[in-house]
């Protein structure tokens, strides 16, 4: 495996389709590539990231996978190693429309494989966020909120009066 990675955080990578990473929070970016084989060429032409909820899909991002080093054979000396093996660039899906997504759970990961046994691919600096709460669980709290001020203001006058009919006793 010949991965051209963006830092030594960690990566992984996936001959695997539909891979599942579950979270409920939201994927902003991820930086994906081919994952190239030495003198083998292969790796997945496309990635696809699928938001998703309990209740099914909620939206997707497809990004093509560029092949800069396309496997070119078994070329004869001097030229036996261009292209062949070398990492492809990876290269940045924007998954930022998902934060208007409501009630994530979690991503799939899924590729177009090329060819028989080639879905391979490299998947390096996913970028997750919080999400922002739903705009009725934010005016819940709020009246909430205000609910609780307007019932606790006259039980505390009444407090304050049963207190200062005790000092007065």
């Amino acid at each position: 495996m010949f991965p051209l990675v963006l830092n030594n955080r960690g990566f992984f990578y996936g001959p695997n389709d539909n891979v599942i990473l579950t979270t409920t929070n939201v994927l902003k970016e991820a930086w994906f590539g081919r994952n190239e084989y030495y003198g083998y060429g292969g790796g997945a032409s496309s990635v696809t990231v699928m938001a998703f909820s309990g209740s099914g899909d909620l939206g997707s991002v497809t990004i093509a996978l560029p092949d800069t080093f396309p496997y070119t054979g078994n070329l004869l000396p001097p030229n036996q190693s261009i292209g062949n093996g070398l990492p492809d660039p990876m290269v940045r899906m924007d998954t930022s429309h998902f934060s208007s997504l409501v009630g994530i759970t979690g991503d799939r990961i899924s590729c177009v494989e090329i060819g028989s046994s080639s879905d391979n691919w490299v998947a390096d600096d996913l970028t997750f966020e919080t999400p922002i709460p739903e705009p009725l669980t934010v005016l819940g709290a709020i009246l909430g909120s205000m609910a609780a001020i307007a019932f606790a203001t006259p039980f505390e006058r009444k407090l304050a009066q049963d207190r200062n009919e005790q000092k007065d006793s």
